[in-house]
């Protein structure tokens, strides 16, 4: 999706997003302005603001004041809902619905990255990120996969990202066991050893991961195995940490697509 026709836009410029669990205020009054902007009945604003925050209405008869009340009063969490349920509600209105969802997005993305927040909407539903250059590209590499009829690996590391994305609880350790799934399912597939571990397959397979290659590899592999699949005393990866691993998993698939022609 095209960002906004902006200084910013236009050039790249993007700041990394740094806060996951948090709404800020600005955030929170941005999400009301972009209801606003697409939506005419104030009621049916008010609607989607009370079924995302679970709230009942406050007295008064000021819109503005009581869209405030409730979107400032709210879990964090919850605002993200609003913002949810704000795009299915626009996307489903006749005529312009789709094109106004289009534009209600990029208001919503607009206000994550002024907020520094690691969240992007993307058709009505928010995944977290450590940056929104690291999500468009973790999105164009799933599409490749699938494209070259790697269906089982894009799966697996949509899945990963999704796991990630769990609010307000994200499932790191499952998104982990998903990304180390995919790579593995995509290294098997390339090097047509399917019985061995990914591990195997990079100690076997030096064609496939040369010198630092490897060392990468067996690094990401360490990880997901040691703390996806088997949780230590110490507790779970952050989900910074978490971030860091399956971004580079998907980084390595693109790596690992790349070379499949002259793999065997």
């Amino acid at each position: 999706m095209s960002e906004p026709d902006s200084f910013s836009g236009r050039l790249g410029l993007r700041s990394m997003a740094i806060v996951h669990d948090d709404a800020p205020i600005g955030f929170r009054h941005a999400v009301i302005g972009a209801l606003k902007a697409e939506i005419v009945s104030s009621e049916t604003i008010i609607g989607i603001v009370q079924r995302g925050t679970t709230l009942p209405r406050p007295p008064g008869h000021i819109i503005n004041t009581i869209l405030m009340a409730m979107i400032e009063k709210c879990e964090w969490w919850r605002v993200f809902d609003v913002a949810e349920a704000g795009h299915a509600a626009i996307h489903a209105e006749p005529y312009f619905g789709p094109d106004r969802a289009k534009a209600f997005e990029r208001a919503i993305n607009e206000a994550c990255r002024a907020n520094g927040l690691g969240w992007k909407m993307e058709e009505g539903i928010f995944a977290v990120v450590a940056s929104t250059a690291q999500y468009d590209s973790a999105a164009s590499i799933i599409e490749n996969l699938d494209t070259a009829q790697l269906k089982t690996s894009a799966s697996e590391l949509r899945e990963a990202h999704r796991d990630l994305s769990r609010r307000p609880f994200p499932d790191i350790s499952g998104g982990m066991q998903h990304a180390g799934a995919a790579i593995e399912c995509l290294a098997r597939e390339i090097s047509g050893d399917t019985k061995l571990t990914l591990g195997d397959i990079i100690k076997k397979r030096e064609d496939l991961f040369p010198g630092a290659y490897r060392k990468m590899a067996d690094a990401m592999w360490g990880i997901v195995s040691n703390q996806g699949r088997h949780i230590k005393e110490e507790g779970e990866p952050t989900l910074e940490e978490a971030l860091f691993v399956v971004g580079s998993i998907t980084n390595l698939s693109a790596y690992l697509l790349a070379r499949r022609r002259t793999a065997r």
